[in-house]
């Protein structure tokens, strides 16, 4: 038989962390951070919980303001050397009040450290020296956006001498550091949320897959979702399904990349009714790292109606000289209501109306002016077409062949690929359409644009052979 192996004897790396003797100090701190305590008094039981720690007289937490002066923010005690140094505090480039280890600390981004003898310390000597403090030490951090000290006193000249003392104080620097991030953050997402309470807006927050973590009054009433009813549901179920494919792949792509994103969305509240909103969602987290999306709505169901019915009445949108939104829509559900053959198709040149658009709001308009023109000009009566998002453009045609869609659509690609005038620039032009046939059995009009958008978002960009040039 073969001998088993013994096993090595397994040793812990010489690496493993120290225990934190501050352990029970920073999770009390904790604690009381976590149940709402303010600030002042979480930061003066720090440095009276650091001073014993520490095996030191006196702990002082100090912060640069923006005037260069370093003020303290809480101390172990209020004793003759606080008040003096409040009196007569340091700056960050030892002028007006000597040279102390706070100001020599921020100017060397290291620790400072000197005998109460040294010339700087020269206007607080007498005072430190009365309450028995030979040393002085300052160690600078960031934290929370701001520059932080840690000022420490010794009753003993060689108090910071010692290396042992020396690591627990990096020690309990790196859990200040941490601790002060921390109350940062927490105190503003709290601050954040009583805004979002009180606010008049709709606005719930998701985390990454859209899951509903958390969402204000006025959501519910918005809504009709009770808070507890939506967390944990993902934001879909707000979905009315009037939007289509290449809306929400755009939205996610947008807010994925750490980018804000507006725009109108039409939704539906618990009971099935529809309302539009204008959404605004932002992203963000800790850091550079995005962990959560929050959504802010904007009702504006009645400034929609009122437009629409305003399109419905003029029936001409005077910026394209088309068809209205609510007039095309109008014409298409009458088409699918009837028996007569129809074509529905979708013009897209997007991405160069895009390009025209980040020249200036003058030269989108000169640019959407002169396509809705060439749609005019190519689409005879009694076919319709509108301006259905930047660049794109809907058509309802009325024609008995599927040929006579075609030959119309090739006509109007002739017609839209032209060179463009105005443009000083040459910007590459892209070319997309797609055509459905109608009637289509059980399908009414809003089925049919969510169809025509699902191909869309299929179908590969045909550049032109030109490019668009000045004239």
């Amino acid at each position: 038989m073969h001998a088993v192996p013994r096993p090595e004897p397994t040793t812990l790396p010489d690496t493993a962390p120290a225990p934190n003797p501050g352990a029970a100090l920073w999770l009390d701190l904790y604690r009381r951070l976590l149940a709402g305590e303010e600030r002042k008094p979480l930061l003066q039981s720090l440095c009276a919980g650091l001073a014993p720690l520490l095996g030191l007289s006196r702990v002082h937490l100090s912060r640069k303001l923006a005037s260069g002066v370093i003020a303290i923010e809480a101390c172990s005690q209020e004793d003759a050397l606080w008040l003096e140094l409040q009196r007569l505090p340091e700056r960050w480039d030892g002028t007006v009040a000597g040279d102390g280890p706070a100001a020599r600390a921020l100017r060397n981004q290291g620790p400072a450290l000197m005998v109460t003898s040294d010339e700087g310390f020269l206007p607080w000597r007498r005072t430190a020296e009365a309450e028995g403090l030979r040393a002085a030490a300052a160690w600078p951090l960031l934290a929370a956006g701001e520059t932080w000290l840690l000022q420490l006193y010794s009753e003993r000249g060689n108090g910071f001498a010692d290396d042992e003392r020396l690591q627990l104080i990096d020690q309990q620097l790196a859990e200040l550091r941490r601790f002060l991030d921390d109350d940062a953050r927490l105190r503003e997402q709290a601050l954040l949320a009583a805004a979002l309470r009180m606010a008049g807006n709709a606005g719930f927050i998701t985390d990454l897959n859209g899951d509903i973590v958390w969402s204000n009054p006025a959501f519910s009433r918005l809504t009709g979702y009770a808070a507890e009813e939506v967390r944990g549901k993902n934001a879909r179920i707000l979905k009315s399904g009037r939007q289509g494919t290449r809306y929400y792949r755009e939205l996610w792509s947008t807010i994925r990349a750490g980018q804000v994103w507006s725009g109108e969305t039409v939704d539906h509240d618990r009971d099935g009714q529809r309302y539009v909103i204008h959404q605004t969602i932002s992203p963000f987290g800790r850091g550079e790292r995005i962990s959560h999306y929050l959504s802010l709505h904007d009702d504006i169901s009645s400034q929609k109606a009122a437009q629409q019915l305003h399109e419905l009445e003029s029936g001409t949108d005077p910026r394209s000289g088309l068809n209205t939104r609510a007039s095309f829509d109008q014409a298409l559900e009458e088409a699918c209501a009837g028996q007569r053959p129809f074509g529905l198709a979708l013009i897209s040149l997007r991405r160069f109306s895009e390009a025209a658009q980040a020249m200036g709001r003058e030269m989108e308009d000169l640019i959407v002016g002169e396509m809705s023109q060439r749609v005019r000009n190519g689409l005879p009566s009694p076919h319709r077409a509108c301006l259905s998002g930047t660049g794109e453009f809907l058509l309802l045609l009325d024609s008995d062949s599927s040929a006579g869609h075609e030959a119309l659509l090739n006509t109007l690609r002739l017609a839209l690929i032209e060179p463009y005038p105005y443009v000083g620039e040459d910007i590459a032009l892209d070319y997309r359409q797609v055509l459905l046939r109608g009637p289509q059995e059980g399908r009414d009009g809003e089925a049919l644009l969510r169809q025509l958008d699902r191909r869309m978002a299929d179908e590969p960009v045909a550049r032109a052979q030109r490019q668009i040039t000045a004239r």
